[in-house]
C-alpha cells in the first residue's frame, strides 16, 4: 500500500520504517499467540484489535501509525523548506 502512495509520501523513511515496525511487532505477537505463547497484557490488548480473528490485526495499528507519521513528515518537510 505504501508503494502505491509513494508519490504523495516522498519515499519517507520515517513513514516506511514506522509502519513496517508496527506490522512486524503485530505479526510476532500474532504468531506467538498462534503457538500458544502469551505475552502478559500485550497479547490481550492486541486480541481486542478489529480484524484480529481474521489475521488482519495489523490494519488498525498500521493505519494509525501511518496517520501520525504522515503528519510528522509534513511538519518536518515544511521545517526543512523554510531554511
Amino acid at each position: 500500500i505504501l508503494s502505491l502512495i509513494n508519490p504523495w509520501i516522498d519515499s519517507s523513511k520515517l513513514i516506511y520504517r514506522a509502519c513496517v515496525y508496527v506490522c512486524v511487532v503485530e505479526g510476532v505477537i500474532n504468531g506467538l499467540d498462534i503457538l500458544g505463547i502469551s505475552v502478559p497484557l500485550v497479547t490481550s490488548f492486541v486480541k481486542m484489535m478489529p480484524f484480529y480473528d481474521s489475521m488482519l490485526g495489523w490494519i488498525v495499528p498500521s493505519t494509525l501509525t501511518f496517520a501520525v507519521t504522515y503528519v510528522l513528515h509534513l511538519i518536518f518537510e515544511k521545517r526543512d523548506d523554510s531554511f
